[in-house]
């Protein structure tokens, strides 16, 4: 056994390492420990001092916890106020005086560790508690805390460990009592443990000075304050975790703005008040009503954009403009943070301030005439009044498109005033929740001065006002949320986007270094093992890391393309090749991501990288390399590696804020400043473009650059390069400008489709005017009448050109040019070569709310009408890739088995290998979409390659990467070559192959299986016995067509019901009127809504065309549709069914009791759970797709008998007693049909496992 002694630094998630604690809290805390050192006597009992440590643990974080011992356990503490809920916490409490028992940091194996290994174990075993989060061991002074993640491995995971300890709670050891656990079986155990064991360790005494003292540093204790909290000791999650939403932060913004969330079925919708709730101040009130004033959907040229009526088009007008103000606003919030960060916290940098902004005047100026202009361009009264502020040179402060054309935040009226939010933020002087009015502006920046927006923390200071944090993947969540349901876009949680990332960056590298060093390496350790450190290797090294493509074509907020920036920048720091801006290598700083952050850490004092000036307001020279060397990486990996495409324009530039953000993090004061000025921030806005992904005009493989022209094609890629570190608004409109016109040059050569319509337009109105010019004559009415026909066929061309071109219009609105809007994927002769990724969270929209859909019908491979949205997405994923691209996308699991899935399905098959699929079956990953996800990455090239599968619920207690390692399953890629994937294991996909061979699939053998009548107005054609009579009554010969049927719910395994039900067979070629007068009478009285029904024959009396009514006469196998269970039966009668039920004719090969015997089978409910589908609704569907493939053995009739014998003793057994119990003739079937198959009795055993 090693050991491992972590500090409560060391110990500590470093992003939470990262959160500054509330004075309140901390000053409780501080109090407290003083207090249980003060209390605490070395020479009392165990029992004395835990009763002062429970008490520090209830007066300093727990009050919700209830603190107490559990049976002999020393002391836990509760998941709850308790003991129905369970424990989280085991401790072990020890006297000062036995010293020997209390571990030390180079000896665990004492009594005290064998008594919290017998406490976990059972706590395990007898009371199943899989919600252990740690375990202590304390003698008041000394703390020693174990992860309960290593006692699961090291103890509970430990067959041996268990079975001893089993046999001794058992009483079948020589001695029951405790003492014999400790010494024979845990110390025995530690002894010869062959691993390490981690934990965490500290002395309360060597921090009394720090709690003593009044004026002393703070800092140390700030790790013990964050070991014995709720985060570290309960796992729970804290409130900086950027999966969380902040949703009073989220609630009072959207108020100030003046939107609502409101629930609709299972959606949470984004919208404007309802009018009663609407106040004039709110900002979207506001800009709605300067608007309506300048008239602006009547002189807006493509309003129709926005919306279908006015208000419409207002609002969402109104809501671009709000999300543009916004945006800058909270990127101005966070500038200002980080320009007192780096101040030392002097809050003369501070200027979203009211006393400077006062007015929505001076927004516009803070705006448009300072963050947009260099510091010597601003006029003398700007420079005054916002002297600190430096130029960033970011797009983000041009005014918009939308600006030009509409209004400015200047137009907006001052005078308002909103009743604050009834749960705001805000307090007034007696510290209590403010009440009342504020101006709207006033309001807004006093609920965002309300939190703190600090970017960088170290963790090491106090937050001395209770400001809870908002950091930039909040923002992100928060404006996904606002703005991304109409598109079906949902907000990807931290811990998805940073396992997608991180699965396919590491793989996308080494595939990167293969392909241009020619090299072998298999995997990302080893690359990293044998990777070339020198000088030029770590040159080469990120020239190669800096040439990777990645690409999400549904952006959304951009929370990808972020993880994947911090990704790659973790990635160099593995690798060794992270340099400074002088080409020396970053060695003393470890670079790592914790709850989706990028956190860089000292590696020698464990202190959390934080830039800042000094008191004097100088450069401090290691933190400014530092700092420099990660904003310079961020910008080369933005500039060349990060691309997005979305079709919301608000999406576009929310997702451009969050990449400028990640600059501003790692923003630095430059030297040819003089250390005054920030660096400009690169325009990255050319990578984030806006545009439907679905729909181009040009496919990939277009020749848009005519051979020999490479002027075109140059000036283009060096125009893009040039733009994105322009650091002047002219220079940036020139090259745009000239960007522009290269592009609408590429799209001049598109070929119009309605090119031949047009054509033979023009020649048809030639022809009509070569008539008219004709000299009347004695045939004048012939070619009147010629010139009418002429006429009339122009206008229908005409007409048709027209309705087509509009249709094209609305198609091609926001058509996204894949061929050519990113240079950076064409090659030396302009042709489209791909991206090495392509990762995202593709829309969610159901198939009848796809706009464009007869393009994509004609475009795409996977097309077929039930698809959902995200199905196009995939194959477009595929379609934007290389021969060696990586795909990584999470999306609906619906795919995976529907039948709309299978031509989606195919194309994965034939154009990738399937890397993993983790299929998440039930669990909510979205919390504002009722989904069920699917984690899926594939390959472009490697068919070899093995597929990790998981398909398990995730409960999200443990770690993501941790959850997939546990429940992993390897699969081949032919595995995948079912009907349907439902992931189960590969030794039970091995049987449904031998299954498979061992028979003739019933389509194989000609097997007739049709559904059930659909007759389109049950309630008319189905009667019951009473309404028989009556109409039998009436006109005897009714009988003739007045025939039993079955429901689905009427069948039963080899039984059915006695039909008590009837259908009025009005068949196509039955003249109703004429042969049975008395029922022409009975369905009048069902009005004209009857006679208009789709699903009817030849005449409204008639049932629709059926050409399989004969065969209701023949001996048949019948079943239910939807059904957990197999439930066929035998029908000898005529008798016929409804369509929640389905019937097959049997082969000539067999007699059908042994078919009915082998349908009826465990062996066959296990092969239909292997390739069905579900119903939605955890039933399986036995239709026709699925029981045409059903193999059965063709044998002799000697073979056959056996299983005829016991279906026939069945039947009889029915037939006498339709309740008998006939499970043991049924169990007798089961083991003949698993003979027949020829299983083992392995496979057996893993049938019965698998139907339960």
């Amino acid at each position: 056994m090693q050991t491992k002694t972590l500090s409560p630094k060391q110990a500590l998630n470093k992003a939470y390492q990262r959160q500054k604690p509330f004075r309140n809290e901390f000053n409780i805390f501080k109090e407290n420990l003083l207090k249980l050192l003060n209390e605490l006597n070395p020479k009392e009992s165990e029992e004395h001092n835990k009763n002062y440590v429970a008490k520090f643990f209830e007066n300093s974080f727990y009050s919700g916890n209830l603190v107490n011992t559990s049976g002999k356990i020393d002391l836990v503490i509760y998941l709850g106020k308790d003991t129905k809920i369970k424990v989280g916490v085991i401790g072990e409490v020890k006297a000062p005086t036995e010293k020997n028992d209390m571990p030390s940091k180079d000896n665990l194996n004492v009594k005290a560790m064998h008594q919290v290994i017998l406490y976990y174990l059972r706590e395990r075993i007898e009371e199943k508690n899989d919600d252990i989060k740690n375990i202590f061991i304390t003698n008041g002074y000394q703390w020693f805390i174990f992860d309960a993640k290593l006692f699961e491995k090291l103890f509970y995971k430990s067959s041996e460990l268990v079975k001893r300890y089993k046999a001794w709670a058992a009483d079948k050891k020589v001695s029951s009592n405790t003492d014999h656990f400790y010494k024979e079986i845990a110390a025995d155990y530690l002894n010869n443990l062959d691993a390490e064991i981690e934990f965490v360790h500290f002395d309360l005494r060597m921090y009394e000075r720090e709690l003593k003292s009044k004026s002393g540093n703070e800092t140390k204790l700030i790790s013990l304050f964050k070991i014995f909290s709720k985060p570290f000791l309960l796992n729970e999650q804290f409130t900086n975790d950027s999966n969380s939403l902040d949703k009073s932060f989220y609630n009072e913004l959207l108020y100030i703005i003046g939107l609502e969330e409101v629930k609709e079925g299972s959606k949470k919708l984004i919208r404007r008040k309802n009018e009663e709730k609407r106040e004039p101040g709110a900002i979207i009130e506001n800009t709605i009503e300067k608007l309506k004033s300048k008239d602006t959907v009547t002189y807006f040229n493509d309003a129709e954009r926005f919306g279908e009526d006015d208000e419409e088009k207002l609002f969402n007008i109104a809501l671009q403009l709000n999300i543009t103000w916004i945006n800058r606003i909270l990127f101005l919030k966070l500038l200002e943070a980080q320009l007192v960060n780096y101040h030392q916290g002097n809050t003369d940098y501070k200027f979203l301030d009211t006393k400077i902004i006062a007015e929505y005047d001076d927004l516009d100026e803070l705006f448009h005439e300072v963050l947009a202009r260099k510091l010597n361009e601003r006029s003398k009264t700007v420079r005054e009044k916002f002297k600190k502020i430096p130029y960033l040179n970011s797009s983000l402060f041009e005014r918009s498109e939308l600006e030009r054309k509409t209004i400015s935040i200047d137009s907006l009226k001052d005078r308002f005033r909103i009743t604050v939010h009834s749960s705001t933020v805000l307090k007034d002087e007696k510290d209590n929740r403010f009440k009342g009015e504020l101006s709207t502006l006033n309001y807004l920046l006093k609920f965002l001065d309300a939190y703190d927006f600090s970017t960088e923390s170290t963790g090491e200071e106090i937050q001395e006002e209770g400001k809870s944090l908002i950091n930039a993947s909040v923002l992100g969540l928060i404006f996904e949320k606002i703005n991304g349901y109409k598109e079906g876009s949902f907000f990807t949680p931290g811990f998805i986007t940073m396992y997608m990332s991180c699965e396919t960056l590491r793989r996308a590298v080494v595939q990167k270094f293969n392909d241009v060093l020619k090299s072998s390496y298999k995997n990302f350790d080893e690359l990293k093992s044998e990777l070339d450190r020198t000088k030029e290797g770590r040159e080469k090294a990120n020239e190669i890391i800096n040439s990777l493509k990645v690409c999400d074509p549904a952006v959304g907020s951009g929370h990808f393309l972020v993880s994947v920036l911090n990704e790659i920048i973790t990635i160099k720091s593995e690798l060794g090749v992270l340099c400074y801006r002088d080409g020396s290598r970053v060695q003393n700083y470890s670079v790592e991501i914790q709850n989706d952050e990028l956190i860089i850490t000292d590696v020698e004092t464990e202190d959390i990288f934080k830039y800042h000036l000094n008191q004097k307001g100088n450069v401090i020279d290691e933190l400014q390399k530092l700092q420099e060397a990660v904003f310079h990486e961020k910008q080369t990996i933005i500039e060349n590696c990060l691309f997005g495409v979305d079709i919301n324009p608000n999406s576009v530039n929310i997702c451009r804020l969050r990449l400028w953000i990640e600059l501003l993090k790692n923003s630095f004061y430059t030297k040819k400043s003089g250390y005054k000025e920030l660096e400009t921030l690169p325009n990255i806005d050319i990578n984030i473009k806006q545009g439907n992904s679905l729909i181009s005009r040009f496919g990939l493989g277009d020749q848009v650059f005519r051979k020999g022209d490479r002027t075109s094609l140059e000036l283009y890629k060096i125009n893009v390069k040039l733009y994105k570190n322009a650091d002047d608004r002219d220079k940036r409109r020139e090259l745009k400008d000239s960007i522009d016109r290269i592009r609408e040059k590429i799209k001049g050569i598109y070929v119009d489709p309605l090119k031949e319509e047009k054509k033979k337009l023009r020649n048809m109105q030639k022809e009509l005017d070569d008539l008219n010019t004709q000299i009347s004559g004695f045939e004048d009415e012939k070619l009147e009448e010629k010139k009418e026909k002429l006429e009339k066929k122009i206008d229908k061309l005409v007409e048709n050109v027209i309705k087509q071109e509009e249709e094209n219009e609305l198609i091609y609105r926001d058509a996204f040019e894949w061929r050519f809007e990113f240079p950076e994927v064409l090659d030396e002769e302009g042709s489209f070569v791909g991206f090495d990724v392509v990762i995202g969270n593709p829309p969610y929209i159901s198939h009848d709310k796809i706009e464009g859909k007869s393009f994509i019908a004609k475009h795409f491979e996977s097309y077929e009408p039930f698809a959902d949205l995200y199905c196009y997405f995939i194959e477009r994923s595929i379609s934007l890739s290389h021969k060696s691209t990586l795909i990584a996308l999470i999306t609906s699991n619906s795919f995976l088995r529907a039948e709309y899935g299978k031509p989606l399905r195919d194309l994965i098959l034939d154009k990738s290998s399937i890397s993993q699929i983790i299929n998440t079956n039930d669990t909510q990953v979205f919390e504002d979409a009722i989904v069920n996800t699917v984690v899926m990455l594939l390959e472009i090239g490697d068919k070899d390659q093995e597929a990790l599968v998981v398909n398990r619920s995730y409960d999200f207690r443990s770690d993501f990467l941790e959850f997939v390692n546990t429940n992993k399953l390897i699969y081949q890629q032919e595995d995948f070559n079912t009907v349907s994937w439902n992931l189960v294991k590969p030794s039970e996909l091995k049987i449904g192959e031998k299954i498979k061979l061992a028979g003739k699939s019933l389509v194989e053998l000609g097997t007739q299986i049709n559904l059930g009548l659909a007759t389109g107005a049950n309630n008319v054609f189905i009667i019951d016995e009473v309404k028989r009579n009556e109409l039998i009554k009436r006109d005897p010969k009714n009988k003739d067509i007045l025939k039993p049927i079955l429901r689905g719910k009427d069948i039963v395994k080899y039984s059915y019901r006695t039909p008590n039900n009837y259908i009025i067979l009005t068949r196509n070629e039955i003249n109703v009127n004429k042969e049975f007068p008395s029922l022409i009478h009975y369905f009048e009285q069902f009005g004209e809504k009857f006679k208009q029904r789709g699903a009817k024959g030849k005449h409204w009396s008639n049932l629709r065309a059926c050409s399989f009514f004969d065969d209701f006469k023949n001996e048949k196998i019948i079943w239910i549709e939807l059904s957990d269970e197999n439930r066929f039966a035998l029908c000898k009668d005529e008798i016929y069914l409804l369509n929640s039920a389905y019937f097959l004719l049997p082969p000539k090969e067999f007699e059908s009791l042994y078919l009915l015997g082998i349908l009826n089978s465990r062996l066959i409910k296990f092969y239909m759970i292997l390739i069905a589908n579900t119903s939605g609704m955890g039933t399986t569907r036995w239709i026709n797709i699925y029981v045409r493939e059903f193999p059965i053995p063709v044998v002799s009739y000697e073979k056959q008998k056996p299983i005829i014998a016991v279906v026939d003793q069945i039947l009889m057994s029915k037939k006498e007693n339709p309740e008998a119990d006939t499970s043991a003739l049924e169990r007798e079937i089961d083991e003949l049909v698993y003979k027949l198959y020829g299983l083992t009795e392995e496979e057996i055993r893993i049938v019965e496992g698998g139907v339960g």
